[in-house]
C-alpha cells in the first residue's frame, strides 16, 4: 500500500488534465453546433469518471468523483446554452441511466479496509492461528488515546491481533451502514448516531480521527447519487416539452408516459422531488429553501453550496455550476 501510493499520484493528474482538455473540446463543439458530438464527448468523460469510482483506494475515486462533476457541468453547460433535439435528449438519458446503474457503490472503502488489514500485518506477531501480539511498529494503531496507551505501556495489556481484527472490522462495518442510509434518515435515526458514536469512542485513535472524513465521504455519495438523479429528470423535462409543446403537470406523468422510468428521490429531502419544475434538492442543510441556491464565498450563487438548495431546473439559473 505504501509503495503504490507514489504510483497513483504521478497518474491522477494525467486524468486531471485529460479532463480538462475533452471539457473544452465539449465547449467547442457545442460553439460550432454540433451538439450531438458535444454531449457524446459529455458521456465519454462521466464514463471515465465512473472508470475511477468505487474501486481502489480513497483517493482515486475522488478524482473519479470530480472528473464525473466535470461532466455534469458540461451538459449543463450545452443544454443552457444550445437547442437540442429531442431524438437527442432521448440518446443522451438512456447513454447515462444505462452508465449509472452498472457502477455500484458510487464510494467504496474496501481500500481502506487492505491498508488497516496490511498494517495489522506489518505490527502484529503471528502466531500461525490468526492471533499474535502488537509490536512497537503497531502500537500507534492500537491505542485509544494517550491515557490508553500509557496504561498499556505499564500493563502491556494492548489488544491482540484477533482484537484489533474484530476493531477494524466492527468500524467498517459501521461506515457501511453510514453509507447506506441517506442523509436525510441517518438525520432522523438517533440509534444509529448513537451506535455511531460508540464505535468511534471504542475504537483507536487512529480510526477515530478518520471518523468525520469518512461521515463527509458518505455525504458526497449522496450528493453524486442527487446529481445523476436530477439530470436524467431534467433530460425527460426537455424531452417531454419538445415533443408536446408543454411541459408536464407533475413528475408521475413522465413516469406514466415511459419518460422517467420512476420518480426521482431526493435523499436530503423528505423522498419525493418537487415536481412544478423548480426542480432542486434540499442539499446538505437538510432544510427546503425554496429552491434557492446557496452561496459561495464571493456572494455568488453556487450549485453544491451548503446553505442552499441543488437547484437543477431551470437550467439557465446564473453560476449554478460554479
Amino acid at each position: 500500500m505504501v509503495t503504490l501510493m507514489p504510483s497513483v499520484m504521478e497518474t491522477l493528474p494525467g486524468y486531471k488534465n485529460l479532463a480538462r482538455d475533452m471539457g473544452w473540446q465539449i465547449r467547442l463543439e457545442a460553439y460550432n453546433g454540433d451538439v450531438d458530438s458535444a454531449l457524446k464527448d459529455c458521456t465519454i468523460l462521466q464514463k471515465m469518471g465512473d472508470h475511477l469510482q468505487g474501486q481502489g483506494l480513497l483517493i482515486e475515486q475522488l478524482v473519479g468523483l470530480a472528473i464525473g462533476g466535470a461532466a455534469f457541468g458540461e451538459i449543463s453547460l450545452v443544454l443552457r446554452k444550445t437547442d437540442v433535439p429531442a431524438e437527442t435528449l432521448r440518446a443522451i438519458q438512456e447513454e447515462l441511466a444505462k452508465q449509472f446503474q452498472k457502477r455500484k457503490p458510487i464510494i467504496s472503502l474496501e481500500g481502506e479496509k487492505v491498508f488497516w488489514y496490511d498494517q495489522i500485518q506489518r505490527g502484529f506477531t503471528d502466531d500461525g492461528k490468526g492471533d499474535g501480539r502488537v509490536l512497537r511498529l503497531g502500537l500507534p494503531y492500537v491505542v485509544r488515546d494517550w491515557k490508553d496507551g500509557l496504561w498499556g505501556l505499564l500493563t502491556f495489556s494492548y489488544p491482540s491481533r484477533q482484537e484489533f481484527v474484530a476493531k477494524i472490522n466492527e468500524y467498517f462495518e459501521q461506515v457501511d451502514k453510514l453509507f447506506e442510509e441517506t442523509p436525510w434518515d441517518l438525520h432522523n435515526k438517533d440509534a444509529l448516531a448513537e451506535k455511531w458514536n460508540q464505535t468511534l469512542n471504542q475504537t483507536s485513535f487512529m480510526l477515530r480521527i478518520q471518523g468525520p472524513a469518512h461521515e463527509t465521504i458518505s455525504q458526497v455519495a449522496w450528493r453524486v447519487e442527487t446529481g445523476r438523479a436530477g439530470l436524467l429528470t431534467l433530460l425527460a423535462i426537455m424531452r417531454y416539452q419538445k415533443n408536446t409543446g408543454r411541459y408536464p403537470a407533475n413528475l408521475n406523468e413522465l413516469v406514466a408516459t415511459g419518460y422517467l422510468n420512476k420518480l426521482p428521490m431526493d435523499p436530503f429531502g423528505d423522498k419525493k422531488t418537487n415536481g412544478d419544475f423548480l426542480l432542486y434538492s434540499f442539499g446538505t442543510n437538510l432544510k427546503d429553501d425554496r429552491g434557492i441556491l446557496g452561496r459561495s464565498k464571493d456572494g455568488k450563487p453556487r450549485m453544491w453550496a451548503d446553505d442552499g438548495d441543488w437547484v437543477f431546473w431551470p437550467v439557465s439559473e446564473p453560476n449554478t455550476n460554479q
